[in-house]
C-alpha cells in the first residue's frame, strides 16, 4: 500500500500558497485534474494534515503528504506517521 502512494506521488504537481510562522501551506494536485488537496506542515513539530486524511482512515501517508515531505528535501519519513501495525516487528 505504501508503495502505491509512493508511485503516484511522481504525478503530482505541487504549489507553495505560503507560510504562517513555522507552518506552510500546499495544494497539491494530480497532472490533469483541477481538484487540489491542500496540505499544511509545521516544521517545528512535523506535523502534516492533508484533506484527503487519509493517515486518519487507513494508517498510512498519502500521495500528498509523501510530496510535501519530498518538496521540502526530508528523506526520513517521521517516526509518529509510522503506525506500529504497520512495522515488520509488530505481534498479532
Amino acid at each position: 500500500m505504501f508503495q502505491k502512494e509512493l508511485w503516484l506521488t511522481w504525478n503530482l504537481n505541487i504549489q507553495h500558497v505560503g507560510d504562517i510562522g513555522t507552518t506552510s501551506q500546499y495544494y497539491v494536485n494530480t497532472y490533469g485534474k483541477s481538484y487540489e488537496h491542500s496540505l499544511t506542515f509545521d516544521a517545528c513539530s512535523g506535523e502534516l494534515k492533508c484533506s484527503c486524511k487519509k493517515f486518519d482512515f487507513v494508517g498510512i501517508l498519502c500521495c500528498h503528504a509523501l510530496k510535501v515531505l519530498d518538496a521540502r528535501n526530508i528523506r526520513r519519513i517521521p517516526s509518529e506517521y509510522v503506525m506500529k501495525r504497520w512495522c515488520t516487528d509488530s505481534k498479532v
